[in-house]
């Protein structure tokens, strides 16, 4: 299962592992949160009493906390296409076209090369507006999808594409539209049992037929704040988990000092946990928990896969397993 926004760096796939072994608390401090993948997972896990979302990005922070509350739900909210010019004209002060069209999400470049943009448009335009180009004509039958809701063009658009010409199939990205159903996974934070039984859709569904007592109890356990790593304060019961921008990996739109903030760790007078790619790591820290992720943006091809690593500033009986199940990891691939 997927949680959180579309988010360069996202721990959407490994969520569920990472707040699973997180010790038990009373809130959970997502120090990092970018695109909220730990802290909708634990939610829907129902770990901890309270979780804070914090995040040191304006831009981000107020993306999460819209797309969260409703704000791109598909039935109030149609997105329009973002041009080239108009991503490079509101990339600083609009989070939206900041994160969610840009390539990678990375924040920075446009999500379309030029030479698909045009198609990119036109695909969107007719599935969310309806707006016919004959140049769609080539690939898909418009009187098979007269009178078809937005979601049902999309899935037979979809669908047509992939039969006539294969190498069309990446159209189903279909710029925020695709991406912004994404975003409405925050929408599925409702009980457990319900995401058990539904299809992905039927849960979206489900969840706007909350009650608002439903509703207001879920949002009690969920606090936002915009703010630095540096500002936190410490309350009792507190589990602190970061997920910073990694040393030596793709560069993030936004510089970060990593070598301050390990500092920052180490002198921390309670336990902090945070993620890491990096193998030889100084003896301030103690393995905790491992995992193969794989790594989407990678310069050598999308099958390059690392060992996520989770640290902690203060030794932990977990430490020992860890390192047990790596020499097993180890011999294994030997």
């Amino acid at each position: 299962m997927n949680f959180g926004m579309p988010y360069m760096g996202s721990k959407s796939k490994i969520a569920m592992s990472i707040v699973n072994i997180l010790p038990n608390g009373k809130r959970l401090i997502d120090l990092f949160g970018g695109g909220g993948a730990i802290t909708c997972c634990a939610l829907y896990l129902h770990k901890y009493k309270k979780v804070m979302y914090n995040e040191f990005n304006p831009l981000c922070e107020k993306l999460f906390e819209d797309a969260i509350k409703g704000k791109y739900n598909e039935k109030i909210f149609t997105p329009k296409f973002i041009t080239r010019e108009e991503f490079n004209a509101h990339k600083d002060d609009d989070g939206y076209i900041k994160y969610i069209c840009s390539f990678g999400n990375n924040g920075s470049a446009y999500m379309y090369s030029s030479d698909n943009e045009n198609i990119k448009h036109i695909a969107q335009d007719f599935i969310v507006f309806n707006k016919w180009d004959d140049f769609l004509g080539k690939f898909i039958d418009k009187k098979l999808l007269v009178g078809k809701t937005i979601n049902d063009r999309r899935m037979e658009f979809i669908k047509m594409i992939k039969q006539k010409q294969p190498k069309m199939a990446q159209i189903q990205q279909l710029c925020q539209w695709e991406r912004l159903k994404q975003l409405e996974r925050f929408n599925q934070l409702s009980n457990l049992e319900q995401l058990q039984r539904c299809e992905r859709l039927k849960q979206l569904e489900r969840f706007n037929q909350l009650s608002n007592l439903e509703q207001l109890q879920r949002w009690e356990r969920l606090e936002f704040n915009c703010g630095s790593y540096e500002d936190y304060h410490y309350q009792e019961g507190d589990i602190v988990y970061c997920d910073p921008p990694y040393g030596g990996t793709a560069e993030y739109s936004d510089s970060f000092n990593y070598s301050k903030f390990l500092d920052w760790c180490a002198s921390r007078p309670y336990e902090v946990f945070f993620s890491s790619y990096d193998k030889n790591y100084d003896k301030r820290f103690y393995k905790y928990w491992q995992e193969k992720k794989r790594v989407l943006l990678s310069k050598v091809g999308t099958d390059l896969k690392k060992i996520e690593t989770l640290y902690t500033n203060k030794p932990r009986k977990q430490e020992i397993y860890v390192l047990e199940q790596m020499n097993l990891f180890e011999e294994d691939n030997n």
